[in-house]
């Protein structure tokens, strides 16, 4: 990518959205009663810029699984920015309701967490969601690559650049279909060197 120019970029990263679309929309027909595979269908359909469809697919989730504290969450975001605050508040109750305990509970708090930017709350939260899963194992269709994304991210912004390019490496390792986290290992890397580089002139 380093090759290419800004516009180039954007259009490389526009057709791998794209076609990621594509895959997803084939995950949700091929399982349509699993009610995470439109939540990542709707997450898709946001980073397009198509927060109705998104709407329409987190609808489906929520008919699948009402307490499908995920869902609720996106469509709760998905809405405020919509100006529907009501609703929104609405929908996070709703989220906090279903999420007593459990994955539910630890995904919950990393994610109000990493909302209200209190990264080492995010990091904790997280790093005991992936502790959770490596113990009972997934807790829907990609949430391990979830929980560890969020624990790399959180950790990116405490300045922990170390752990966070090994948990993205680990991702690289065990989903190598996924851009996400070469691209957020690299952008490690690169403020690991900014920080030290920094450091060393000051």
């Amino acid at each position: 990518w380093g090759l290419r120019s800004p516009t180039e970029q954007y259009e490389l990263a526009g057709k791998w959205l794209e076609n990621a679309l594509q895959g997803l929309e084939s995950a949700a027909a091929a399982l349509p009663r699993v009610a995470a595979g439109h939540y990542h269908l709707a997450q898709a359909c946001c980073l397009l810029a198509r927060d109705k469809q998104a709407l329409q697919v987190l609808g489906e989730a929520l008919v699948l699984d009402p307490r499908f504290v995920p869902a609720r969450v996106l469509r709760a975001e998905l809405l405020e920015a919509l100006g529907e605050e009501k609703a929104a508040q609405n929908e996070r109750a709703l989220a906090r309701e279903a999420a007593p305990d459990g994955w539910k509970k630890l995904w919950l708090e990393a994610h109000e967490a990493a909302s209200e930017r209190k990264w080492y709350d995010a990091a904790n939260a997280a790093a005991r969601l992936v502790e959770l899963e490596a113990a009972s194992g997934e807790s829907y269709l990609g949430s391990n690559l979830e929980a560890h994304l969020w624990r790399g991210l959180a950790l990116l912004e405490t300045q922990e650049y170390v752990p966070a390019i090994e948990d993205f490496h680990s991702l690289e390792i065990l989903y190598p279909d996924s851009i996400e986290p070469t691209l957020l290992k690299a952008k490690a890397y690169w403020r690991g060197i900014s920080s030290a580089t920094t450091s060393a002139t000051s």
